[in-house]
């Protein structure tokens, strides 16, 4: 499900995964932009978030999800580093996930698909890097889902890293981060053309993946942000103003923003994969094999930079203040800015502004 972007892809071999399986014929689908220097150090690794891809920056005439951030002379600069992002293995965008061939079955994984974490995802982006010749990471930048994988680049010792940069995510996640992902697959599994998973080459379950989606997208947002830009309004974006009281099918803005958001992912994603990165962000706690969580963030390679916002319902700023307390105690660099927004968990997509000013003085420093 790749949209029709052109893919770069790398076969990797297999690798194995924390579960004890091993996961076949690995590829891994990637972006870069800039150049690697002589000295192979200036490689900056972008991990996407949930429903993200391998375009951050703008390419060709593909827009890219964090182009006012990423390309020449913008604040995550083509220019000066040579940048890498890779479609999360587990997507489906080009890397192995649910929808790729199993090579012991020559039929689709679906269900069949083994459980992923973050480790293994940077399993797999670790060897990705090796082979593109970088010897060392200047930076690994995520937010939200992508920075539990960022956290995980920490953790690896194949590679060194020279600094984390982790955006709206925490070092585990909490139970309300795990019901909203229950519910969300719920929503998938329950429609009847879930199929146990197994719908490739028939209808999707397009309803239930419509749900999930503005479940998610509601998870994502605030009360002040929904409120300053649809307040009690009527619907309108189809042309015709809607009258809420006069007819059940009637809508208010909000209610249409939301079903826009649903039937958009329907077009770009993959049900099981959207099964499979809830499920691992549900997994995920950076302290897992640690005796304490105090100990793993003392683990952790490189200067450490968290982002948090204050309107975020999915990881509020006390989560990854006591994060970043706890990596403090360790005595290695550490420095923490809490984002003042109105638009909750996504801030990190749409301050522009707040975010090239941080970042700019992180990736400077």
């Amino acid at each position: 499900m790749a949209g029709g972007k052109e893919l770069a892809l790398k076969s990797i071999g297999d690798i194995g995964l924390r579960s004890g399986k091993v996961l076949k014929n690995v590829e891994v689908a990637y972006h870069t932009y800039g150049r690697l220097n002589k000295e192979a150090d200036n490689a900056l690794i972008i991990c996407h978030a949930l429903t993200g891809d391998h375009y951050p920056g703008r390419y060709e005439n593909i827009k890219g999800w964090w182009e006012t951030l990423v390309g020449p002379g913008k604040v995550i600069d083509t220019r000066r580093f040579f940048i890498v992002c890779s479609n999360i293995i587990g997507g489906c965008y080009g890397s192995t996930g649910p929808s790729s061939l199993d090579p012991d079955t020559e039929a689709p994984y679906g269900m069949n698909f083994p459980l992923i974490e973050f480790a293994d995802a940077v399993t797999a982006q670790v060897k990705l890097a090796q082979s593109l010749g970088i010897k060392k990471v200047f930076a690994v930048v995520g937010g939200s889902m992508g920075g539990m994988n960022a956290l995980e680049w920490g953790m690896q010792d194949k590679i060194p890293v020279d600094r984390l940069v982790i955006l709206a995510a925490p070092a585990r996640s909490s139970p309300l981060v795990i019901a909203f992902h229950e519910i969300q697959r719920q929503a998938i599994m329950l429609d009847p053309n879930w199929r146990g998973g197994d719908y490739y080459g028939r209808e999707i379950p397009s309803s239930g993946l419509s749900v999930a989606r503005m479940i998610g997208v509601l998870s994502y947002r605030s009360e002040y942000s929904l409120a300053s830009k649809f307040a009690r309004k009527p619907a309108w974006r189809t042309g015709v103003i809607e009258d809420p009281y006069q007819d059940f099918t009637q809508r208010f803005d909000v209610q249409s923003y939301m079903n826009y958001q649903g039937d958009a992912l329907v077009h770009r994603f993959d049900p099981n994969s959207y099964l499979y990165l809830t499920k691992a962000i549900d997994l995920f706690d950076i302290s897992k094999g640690w005796e304490s969580m105090e100990q793993a963030m003392a683990q952790l390679q490189g200067k450490f930079y968290c982002l948090s916002i204050d309107t975020d319902l999915l990881f509020p700023p006390y989560q990854l203040l006591e994060m970043t307390e706890l990596r403090k105690k360790s005595g290695k660099t550490t420095a923490y800015y809490e984002l003042k927004s109105i638009h909750g968990h996504d801030a990190f997509l749409i301050e522009t502004a707040e975010m090239e000013a941080v970042l700019g003085q992180w990736l400077n420093e």
